[in-house]
């Protein structure tokens, strides 16, 4: 009986194509359920047979190890500017909410003063 291995919600395309590899090296027998039209589900990589399945986490375990770590390696901040110029609305909304909150929270401290 297959049983499921990863659910692929949320999981970036390179880290479910690494696996597929890794899975394919190691000689595992899978199969992938896309994912459906509304969303409802995000897809997932079941292993055929069960006595796969403990042989098949162990390559998935050291898969992503070894992901995290390139990842991690491989990474570089993002910084402000970059994402100023990669979507400034999101910026300028989450600036705007903040100066919100802030007045809101001295609102009683000006009505004092007057």
């Amino acid at each position: 009986m297959a049983r499921r291995l990863l659910d692929l919600r949320g999981v970036p395309p390179e880290e479910a194509e690494g696996l597929r590899d890794a899975l394919d090296r190691a000689g595992i027998e899978y199969y992938e359920l896309p994912p459906t039209a509304f969303g409802i589900s995000a897809g997932s990589i079941w292993i055929r047979h069960d006595h796969d399945f403990q042989r098949a986490s162990g390559v998935f375990d050291s898969f992503q190890d070894d992901f995290a770590r390139s990842a991690r390696e491989n990474r570089v901040p993002e910084s402000f500017s970059t994402r100023l110029r990669r979507n400034p609305g999101r910026v300028f909304g989450y600036a705007a909410a903040a100066v919100m909150i802030l007045l809101l929270m001295s609102w009683p401290v000006f009505q004092l003063w007057l």
